[in-house]
């Protein structure tokens, strides 16, 4: 009624109509804002990541073809290493080889010349001739010459692989008896005093008695040649680096050598010092061929040295090498004879000039001259003809005096042939 009648005062109200949260700008605003952010963040990381990945791809692929690159270059260069090391090997191999021939071509004649100068020698001494001095030095100067081509054939056979081993078994305390009675004169010029030990259990050995022989030759005149008013000891004893094996123990009171020259003692055509070298001559070749020897037979040779206090080798041999080879003669050549007679000797040399020279002096004691140009030949002779003694050349090709000895000494019908082993040394 009374609003009908219009007596109260006039009322108003106000109407306000809310929107939803995303679409009032004070929370639209900050939503749709960080929306974008993340979106925009988003995109900005997704697009790093495709270059990152683009960028990887390439330097992956880059590697790849640099490590393809690198690879192919490395198999070309061992290829051509390879190459190389085997032309260097057949360089060397030749090398050996071409040594080992000239070594010998060098040796006939420098035997010849030796040969007939010491005949020369007997013939003036006859006549008492003033020139014998001269024949001395021509002598003494060829035999000097022909160690050292001794010395570079053995370093070239063992290098070419034309030199073998021929085993034996043998009296340990009669090569070392043997030893010392060829080296005391040597040992005894520089007024030193030799002593042998022989503490080894074993009593025998089976390896190559000339190699055996010439290791401990070499490493005693090493030691005698720098030893003055000294000892020098051979010393025999069961290995104590192998239990099948034996230890030579040749040690001096000599000058010793310093840690720089123990380091290339072995190594071929040097010695431990260039002074030494003037001093005591020498090719540097002894101890090379030394070690040779005995690594050839499964061994080794060792040094201990002290400077002026003296040096030490050891040499290392098993007890039982395991390396015998046979060889076969074989059934040619020609037969020379002379002067009829009972008494047979046969003449093994290759060298015609040696083969003349003893030709000359048989003829003067009436025997009959049985004459062989190499080693297979005179196995055949010696078993056909049967002499009452052969002479033997120690150093002769593809098959030496030593290994005819050895052939000679199996055969039960030429085992009891007495043979004398000729050499110029």
């Amino acid at each position: 009624i009374d609003r009908d009648l219009n007596y109260s005062n006039p009322t108003s109200a106000i109407f306000k109509v809310d929107y939803p949260w995303y679409k009032e700008p004070k929370t639209a605003i900050p939503f749709w804002g960080l929306i974008v952010f993340i979106i925009s963040l988003s995109g900005y990381s997704t697009n790093n990541y495709f270059k990152q990945r683009s960028v990887s791809l390439s330097l992956i692929e880059e590697k790849a073809n640099s490590d393809s690159l690198a690879r192919k270059q490395l198999e070309e260069k061992n290829s051509e290493l390879q190459d190389s090391q085997k032309e260097a090997e057949a360089a060397n191999e030749a090398k050996s080889t071409f040594l080992a021939n000239m070594s010998h071509e060098l040796r006939t004649p420098l035997n010849a010349i030796i040969g007939y100068s010491e005949m020369l020698m007997e013939d003036a001494e006859d006549e008492n001739e003033d020139f014998i001095p001269d024949l001395d030095k021509i002598n003494g100067s060829g035999k000097h010459l022909l160690g050292l081509i001794n010395d570079i054939l053995d370093l070239s056979k063992v290098e070419s692989g034309k030199m073998e081993l021929y085993i034996e078994e043998f009296d340990l305390a009669k090569i070392i008896s043997e030893v010392k009675d060829t080296i005391k004169p040597l040992v005894e010029k520089n007024n030193n005093k030799l002593v042998i030990e022989y503490n080894a259990d074993e009593k025998k050995m089976s390896a190559d008695l000339t190699k055996i022989r010439q290791i401990l030759l070499n490493l005693l005149s090493n030691s005698a040649k720098f030893t003055k008013d000294g000892a020098i000891t051979i010393s025999v004893n069961n290995s104590t680096s192998n239990k099948d094996a034996i230890d030579f123990n040749i040690s001096d009171t000599g000058i010793g050598m310093t840690p720089e020259q123990v380091d290339k003692v072995f190594k071929p055509f040097t010695q431990a010092d260039e002074k030494t070298t003037r001093k005591f001559g020498g090719t540097g070749l002894g101890l090379t061929i030394t070690k040779m020897f005995a690594e050839m037979m499964g061994g080794d040779i060792n040094l201990t040295s002290k400077e002026n206090e003296g040096t030490t080798f050891t040499a290392t041999i098993p007890l039982k090498v395991k390396d015998l080879k046979i060889m076969e003669p074989d059934n040619s050549g020609e037969i020379i004879k002379e002067n009829e007679s009972d008494y047979k000797v046969l003449v093994i040399d290759d060298d015609d000039n040696a083969q003349d020279m003893m030709k000359k002096f048989l003829e003067k004691q009436k025997v009959t001259i049985i004459q062989a140009k190499s080693g297979e030949e005179g196995l055949k002779l010696a078993a056909e003809y049967l002499p009452d003694a052969i002479t033997l050349d120690v150093m002769m090709p593809e098959m030496d005096g030593w290994e005819v000895l050895t052939a000679l000494q199996s055969n039960d019908v030429t085992k009891n042939i007495p043979v004398i082993m000729l050499t110029m040394a």
